[in-house]
């Protein structure tokens, strides 16, 4: 590994040089060594002073000089001495230290030099250089310590120069020795940037892109420790150098040049340069690369502009020789500068107005062709490329403004090519500006804007005649430049005719035919790119500006255009299906403001409409059907715009927005990314300053429907002025602003309902919404007097407000209003009273604008909508109410004095848009707020649902099915013969499978095992093998059990005439022991990992000792393998605890196991428990009729479900809910459910059932079975010839002979007479734990089905797949 080797710390013991050994150093108490091995040269003594590292006892640490201290004679008197030094040399990657040792010694024998580096007391480096040999000295190159990099670890180690000196002079070994510490750290992450010049070709750019490549990702780790994918980077932008005079402010420089920078991938940045004609500039870009753990590296690249344009050549050239030197390489290039001027007259910063022109210079719209001419620019001999486009701001005409803002106006492209000078194309009426980008060869362009023109309107008849044939389909000169791909053409023309019919609309002229006839060529297009998605959404927003002007077909074909559009730009910005980004941010921003801006009339247009057929009396026509189509089609349209923006495939598709902001006069749409479990309280609100609002406790909260990971998400906030669904019936007591919310998953709309912590809604109120609706009563009152005052309800399913102003100084006034139906109230008779102010616990507030609150008024009293409750008689009779004012006397007032005073009583009511079989406004999950008052209604939400009731089955023919020709639909017959030939085989299958879970069922004694006599010695062992696939074992398994008072000898288990251990067994054997073992511990068991399948997953052992009759679990659950878990094939499983037992994990992988191998009816047909009285056969049976009975549902409800309306979407002004299912589907399944359920359910009930007796012979049972139990037992340790069987189902033993016949012994293959095969049946082996097996035990006292059951469901079965 690489290392820096940086000698940070050296802690010298002594100044200087360390005069050790026979120095008259401070050693302290003379002392002398003896070497470790007992022995030194010549029978000297080895001498030493103790050293240690550091000033203190903290930092004290030892250094082995292979010497043993002891007291002995002084050394302080000997003529040797060694004195040695560090002194520090290289510090890099590769690292040098220098000794210094000098000696004043006689008669030298030996002398060598060492280095060791030691890490926790061992020794990691070292390094012995020996000097003098054998009485004459070696010569060596160097006595230096030199460590190549990568080498060593890192961190801060000691480090010890030691010499060593045998000498006839003095009668021991000599050691001078050094220590001082060391410190290895990493080499630093390398910072490589690099720069990139690119641009677009000018053929295919739409805007000339130019700018640079900035990367880092050559950066690495030295090491080789991090890798460059783990690498995280940040950047800065500083000015280096500005041109003088400054065209710009100093800090805001680089933003000026390079507006946005880009990530495109980590470590790699485009900067889009914002003005080319900037020169003289110097940046410095700085990268930072960070890594955890490591510090960071930084690295900069400087861009130049250059200040003088032409040639410039970079030459490398080597002086190692100065007299000659060589030229490497060289690089000639151009510094281009952007088009100039023909004449020179001007600069290109100073470009007069005359230098372009259109001509003719004035003309009326439609009637006169204009050309725009621009000859003046040159590149030096080379041609220049034009792009000429106008912008007009129609007068009258609303266009959305944006916020992050965009181009104001429209913006109609004209030519681009290689000549000065436009094709003849026609103008809108109006103040046009021509705008013309003049680019060279290399990229750079100049810029010129020419001053407003005036352009005049024609009169409606020119525009008629023109229009009509401009757009006659297929012939029109619309349709066929439309045929030829040439689509700046088609829309020039047409965005003329649509400007000069909104200024004719706007001038009182009826326009309706002509909006019909554009609206329908629009219709007709294909829109399939960004100029057919600019074009028809211009078009359609100028000729909708008058909304009674656009008939209902016009806003269907509108409506329907408009979404296509949308869906398009959602395609080309890459947020649709993997489709990569073709168009920038201003085109997608500049496109989404054309297209609501269209959207927001058209709605507008079916709000006027439907007001004006309600006017008219119609409640139902074909223009509020084609109103209804529309709007629902629009906000289908607005959802998708959701996409554009939250969605993005590209990280540039929004920019550096944070959030959209679209707003017109009467419709504002915010458009803003979340997080998906931010838990802070949200609060959206429209933009431009309007105070209404909704309000979230939390963004989390809205997503109980759960959105993947790794989506966007986000919500639409949508609020409009008018209703936009004033075509529904009820709309007309809508008096208040629509608000909507829709929360985003990607490209899916989330339903939103069941909220615990409601949305809080807050809308003004139409103006003079409250006239007809509200009772205002001024007056005075004496205190303590009630002032009655009387009103009429006027609308159910409303809540009912009082508020008071009091006209006093005495701040607060209290007031007690008491409200009474049918009769004055007083104190005494009265149903409702509140006393007011109220108190500040009472009231209500929603956070706003700069950290203040909208909070409910004290002097307010509202009465919930269920505690009011009105009802139709009380509007339709006028129930007289009456409301009661007594106002409180304090201490600073006397009962005479008068308060003057005014009340204000109305009604609110809070509705949401159910737009799905309905579309009307229902008030279900709505209620009034506190914070309703004269201005606004607060409404509190907490669900959007639609319900659905009962749907009824198709009648069932029995005669008419049985009569019918299956010839002419075989289908159904072929598919019910072939699932019974699937059963018949399955039947065959299952039978075998059952017939040898008869041999799995019972206890075995074990070959040449003795069973002790005594109960207490004797064993009850219950293995449980794992459930999943290959848990199972071929080993040979064996056991040794632990208790209190001993173990007991090795136990293998084994059984010649059953296989065991498979997967899911449980297999049971008697055991005994020569001694009782006490209590057990734990149990000790293991395999002899034999077979071609040895690996075994073991669940637990259940052991039941017979004579006191105590049940000891051993929880295993882990693998004996030598390829799985930890390669053991031996485990110790200690005896469980109460707490292990019920310990989740255990409890939950019994349990599963069990529910999913006995309890399911699909899988249990093939992971049956052998000793489940519910056999594979019934099991397989009872598949059967599920499959039937569903078959058989499935026809009563075959097409029921066309006969109701699909889904729509649930709609909230823009909140849009689209539910997966439809609730006729839904409450089909339920129906569905409840047919197939019982039956079934009962059909498994008495299989499972048939094995019980009744429990009235109980006891007599119990009695027999322990007679026979104990028999067996004895003719077990008789080693008699005779064999004990278990009979599957009853649990009963029984005894048979070896001359019996044939057909009993069948049940299982022949086995040594040695091996006796016992059931106890007052031991059921097969429970888990011990609460299972007395609920199994106290089950016949409780409830017992006899045999007779499984006959029953045998015949339940066969009529129910008689019914197919």
């Amino acid at each position: 590994m690489a290392r820096t080797l940086q000698l940070i710390q050296a802690l010298l013991l002594v100044a200087g040089a360390s005069m050790l050994l026979t120095a008259a150093a401070p050693c302290g108490q003379e002392t002398s060594v003896t070497c470790r091995d007992g022995s030194t040269p010549g029978g000297e003594t080895c001498t030493v002073c103790a050293r240690t590292a550091g000033d203190n006892a903290e930092d004290e640490q030892g250094f082995d000089t292979n010497c043993t201290l002891s007291e002995g004679a002084s050394v302080y008197d000997r003529s040797c001495s060694v004195t040695v030094d560090i002194h520090e040399g290289i510090r890099g990657s590769n690292v040098t230290l220098h000794s210094a040792v000098s000696y004043a010694c006689e008669g030298i024998v030996d002398a060598s030099l060492s280095w060791i580096i030691t890490e926790n007391g061992l020794t990691i480096y070292e390094s012995v250089i020996k000097f003098w040999s054998a009485g004459e000295p070696v010569p060596v190159d160097s006595m230096d310590l030199y460590i190549p990099e990568k080498t060593m670890p890192l961190g801060v180690f000691p480090l010890q120069l030691s010499v060593t000196m045998t000498t006839t002079s003095v009668p021991h070994v000599i050691i001078g020795a050094l220590q001082t510490w060391v410190q290895f750290l990493p080499l630093p992450i390398i910072a490589l940037p690099g720069a990139v010049k690119s641009w677009r070709h000018l053929h295919s750019m739409s805007t000339n892109i130019r700018g640079f490549y900035v990367y880092t990702w050559e950066s690495y780790d030295q090491e080789g420790l991090v890798d460059a994918s783990d690498f995280s980077y940040s950047w800065t932008c500083e000015p280096v150098k500005l041109p003088d005079p400054a065209l710009f402010s100093t800090p805001s420089a680089c933003t000026s040049i390079y507006g946005r920078v880009t990530e495109e991938a980590p470590g790699h940045y485009y900067l889009r340069q914002n003005n080319h004609r900037i020169f003289n500039i110097t940046f410095e870009f700085t990268f930072e690369v960070r890594a955890t753990g490591r510090e960071p590296a930084y690295g900069s690249i400087y861009i130049h502009t250059p200040e003088v344009r032409g040639y410039y050549t970079i030459r490398v050239t080597s002086f190692m020789n100065p007299t000659d030197p060589t030229i490497y390489s060289e690089y000639r290039f151009r510094v281009p500068s952007p088009p100039t001027l023909k004449s020179g007259r001007h600069t290109i910063y100073e470009l007069p107005s005359d230098i372009c022109y259109i001509s003719p210079v004035d003309g009326t719209s439609l009637a006169d062709k204009f050309c725009i001419i621009c000859e003046e620019f040159v590149d030096e001999n080379r041609p220049v490329y034009y792009e000429m486009k106008y912008r007009f701001v129609p007068h009258g005409v609303d266009i959305a403004a944006s916020y992050p803002p965009s181009k104001s106006g429209i913006e109609m492209e004209v030519f681009r090519g290689w000549v000065g000078r436009s094709p003849m194309i026609d103008l809108p009426a109006g103040n046009i500006t021509i705008e013309i980008r003049v680019f060279t060869v290399s990229g750079l362009h100049t810029d010129w804007v020419s001053p407003p023109l005036q352009i005049l309107l024609p009169s409606i008849d020119g525009v008629s005649e023109y229009a009509s044939m401009f757009f006659d389909y297929p012939t029109g000169s619309f349709f066929f430049q439309l045929s030829l791909g040439q689509k700046t053409g088609a829309f020039l023309s047409s965005v003329a005719v649509a400007a000069d019919i909104a200024a004719l609309a706007l001038d009182g002229e009826n326009v309706i035919e002509l909006v019909d006839l554009v609206m329908d060529a629009m219709a007709k297009v294909e829109i399939n790119d960004f100029d057919t998605v600019k074009g028809v959404s211009t078009m359609i927003l100028l000729i909708t500006e008058v909304p009674h002007h656009v008939s209902a077909q016009a806003q269907v074909q509108g409506a329907s255009a408009l979404k296509a559009a949308f869906e398009t730009t959602r395609k080309l910005s890459g947020n649709w299906q993997g489709n990569s980004s073709g168009l920038s941010v201003d085109d997608v921003d500049n496109a989404v403001v054309l297209m609501f801006t269209g959207s927001a009339k058209l709605l507008e247009a079916s709000e006027t409409m439907a007001r004006s057929e309600f006017r008219d009396g119609n409640s139902y026509s074909s223009n509020l059907e084609a109103n209804k189509r529309s709007t629902s089609t629009l906000f289908e349209a607005l959802d998708v715009l959701d996409d554009i923006y939250l969605n993005p495939v590209k990280k540039d598709v929004m920019g550096n927005k944070n959030f959209t902001h679209l707003s017109m006069p009467k419709v504002h749409l915010t458009v803003q990314p979340e997080v998906a479990d931010d838990s802070s309280e949200k609060l959206y609100e429209a933009p431009g300053g309007s105070d209404s609002l909704i309000r979230v406790s939390s963004f989390s909260s809205l997503m109980a429907a759960g959105c993947p990971e790794g989506q966007n998400v986000g919500i639409q906030f949508l609020e409009s002025d008018f209703n936009p669904f004033e075509y529904s019936n009820n709309s007309r007591n809508i008096q208040a602003d629509v608000l909507g919310l829709a929360v985003k998953c990607g490209n899916t709309t989330l339903p939103v309902s069941g909220l615990t912590d409601p949305i809080d809604i807050l809308s003004r109120r139409e103006n003079n919404s409250l006239n007809r609706s509200m009772y205002t009563f001024g007056g005075s009152a004496l205190l303590g007097k009630v002032e009655v005052f009387q009103f009429y309800v006027k609308k159910i399913s409303s809540s009912l407000s009082f508020v008071v102003d009091v006209n006093t100084t005495q701040v607060p006034q209290p007031v007690t209003l008491l409200l009474r139906k049918g009769a004055p109230p007083t104190t005494a008779a009265h149903n409702w009273t509140v006393t007011l102010p109220l108190p500040e616990d009472q009231l209500f507030s929603v956070p706003w604008r700069d950290n203040s609150s909208l909070t409910s008024n004290p002097y307010q009293w509202m009465v919930p909508t269920e505690d009011i409750d009105f009802s139709n008689f009380d509007v339709g009779n006028m129930t007289e109410y009456f409301i009661g004012v007594q106002f409180v006397s304090t201490a600073n007032q006397n009962s005479d004095d008068n308060v003057n005073f005014t009340l204000h009583v109305f009604e609110t009511s809070c509705v949401y848009f159910a737009e799905g079989d309905t579309h009307l406004w229902q008030n279900e999950g709505c209620k009034v707020g506190l914070l309703s008052n004269l201005t606004h209604i607060h409404c509190q939400c907490d669900h959007l649902t639609k319900f659905s009731g009962f749907v009824a089955p198709n009648p069932l023919n029995i005669q008419e099915a049985l009569s019918a020709n299956v010839l002419e639909n075989p289908a159904g017959l072929i598919l019910v013969l072939a699932v019974f030939s699937s059963y018949l085989l399955g039947v065959l299958w299952a039978r075998k499978e059952d017939r040898k879970d008869l041999t799995k069922a019972g206890v075995g004694l074990l070959p040449g095992h003795k069973l002790n006599p005594r109960h207490d010695c004797q064993y009850l062992v219950t293995v449980y093998t794992g459930f999943r696939g290959n848990e199972g074992t071929t080993a040979e398994v064996s056991l040794v059990l632990h208790g209190f008072h001993g173990e007991s000898l090795p136990i293998t288990l084994t059984d010649p005439g059953r296989l065991l251990f498979e997967k899911g067994s449980v297999d049971a054997f008697l055991v005994s022991t020569d001694q009782p073992l006490g209590g057990l511990t734990h149990l000790q068991v293991w395999h002899n990992n034999a077979g071609y399948s040895p690996s075994w997953f073991l669940s637990q052992v259940v052991v039941v000792n017979k004579g006191t009759n105590v049940t000891t679990y051993f929880l295993c659950n882990r693998w004996l393998s030598i390829d799985k878990e930890d390669g053991n094939i031996e485990r110790v499983v200690p005896a469980a605890g109460p707490e292990e037992m019920t310990k989740f994990r255990n409890v939950f992988l019994a349990k599963s196991a069990r529910d999913m191998n006995d309890g399911h009816l699909w899988f249990s047909v093939s992971g049956r428990p052998a000793r489940s009285p519910f056999t594979r056969v019934q099991r397989l049976s009872c598949c059967l009729t599920l499959l039937y009975s569903t078959m058989l549902t499935n026809i009563m409800f075959f097409g029921r479900g066309d006969d109701f309306d699909p889904p729509e979407p649930l709609r909230i002004a823009g909140l849009e809910i689209e539910p997966p299912i439809s609730l006729p589907q839904l409450m089909i399944g339920i129906q569905s459910a409840v047919i197939i359920m019982p039956v079934n359910l009962l059909i498994v009930f008495l299989f499972r059932q048939s094995d019980k007796k009744k429990g009235k012979n109980t006891s007599n049972d119990a009695k027999k079975r322990s007679t026979e139990v104990q028999g067996a037992i004895e003719d077990a340790l008789r080693q008699d010839t005779k064999k004990v069987k278990y009979r599957p189902g009853n649990h009963d033993l029984y005894r048979e002979d070896t001359g019996v016949k044939k057909h009993r012994t069948s049940l299982r293959p022949a086995v040594d007479n040695k091996l006796r095969v016992v059931q106890l049946a007052s031991e059921r082996s097969d429970c888990p734990y011990s609460s299972d097996c007395d609920e199994e035990e106290s089950s016949g006292q409780k409830c017992q089905v006899s045999r007779w059951a499984a006959f029953v469901g045998e015949l339940r079965t066969i009529s129910t797949i008689g019914s197919i």
